[in-house]
């Protein structure tokens, strides 16, 4: 199974149920859905938050915390459209450029404790020896 490693608190949202829609600038090159994916929290806290929120200062970064199902792929081409989904994917409005797409998420599943591993751009594979 793949990983894809995402900033905190995104990925915490996202294992969470809270996030839906995980927001990137690239789509996969060929992928059959649904297809799970583990989430992994990157090192780096994001300075962007969800308006209004409150933020843990010890969320797990830097590792495996669940796994999500990957069910679609949206290409945002209007304004219109990214507002439609804001409460999904939770970015701001003024974030909005053309050609961005939302990778569908459904099934987050927490792990019962975070999988230390280092993280990497795109999707990436998990070493099986890391894993439950």
């Amino acid at each position: 199974m793949k990983a894809l490693s995402i900033r905190q608190p995104w990925a915490s949202l996202i294992v969470n149920g809270d996030k839906t829609i995980e927001i990137r600038s690239w789509k996969p090159r060929t992928m059959a859905f649904p297809q799970k994916v583990w989430i992994h929290a990157g090192r780096q806290m994001d300075r962007e938050t969800p308006a209004g929120s409150v933020i843990p200062t010890d969320l797990p970064r830097g590792a495996i915390i669940g796994e999500v199902s990957i069910t679609g792929i949206i290409k945002y081409t209007d304004l219109k459209q990214w507002l439609r989904d804001l409460s999904r994917h939770l970015s701001p409005p003024d974030q909005y450029k053309k050609g961005l797409y939302g990778f569908t998420l459904s099934d987050p599943k927490p792990c019962p404790a975070p999988m230390r591993l280092k993280g990497r751009l795109g999707f990436f594979d998990v070493p099986a020896s890391l894993l439950f």
